[in-house]
């Protein structure tokens, strides 16, 4: 996080480390075409302590904001909001609020790229 910016990215795990929720959109299409990447996506985890605070201050704040301000139609919200762009913490506080499984989780995120080294475009610095 830097000035108030969360610098990295935000997805959802299974019980085995395997990502279940993290939406494609038509931007990453452009990001792997202009930076020669293939489809394959790549996480890697923060430190436990640093996303354990982000998880805090980025998604489980807005879960009970949402919660708080629509109280008996907060069903109502996750049902007429669908994942944006450059919002994986909502994105993310949205589909757990819905019901959806899983442990969020907090790191860096991109692409192989078609020489085989990694590439994010969504990058934690510690």
């Amino acid at each position: 996080m830097q000035n108030g910016i969360v610098q990295g990215h935000f997805w959802v795990e299974d019980e085995e480390g395997n990502v279940i929720f993290d939406p494609d959109f038509f931007e990453h299409a452009h990001i792997k075409r202009v930076n020669n990447l293939t489809d394959e996506k790549i996480y890697k985890h923060a430190s436990k302590d640093l996303a354990r605070t982000v998880i805090m201050e980025y998604v489980m704040k807005f879960m009970l904001d949402v919660k708080k301000k629509f109280k008996d139609d907060v069903h109502m919200v996750v049902k007429h909001n669908k994942p944006r762009w450059n919002c994986c913490s909502p994105n993310v506080a949205l589909y757990k609020l819905g019901g959806g499984k899983g442990k969020v989780c907090y790191g860096s995120m991109g692409w192989k790229t078609k020489n085989g080294n990694d590439y994010y475009e969504f990058e934690v610095y510690e």
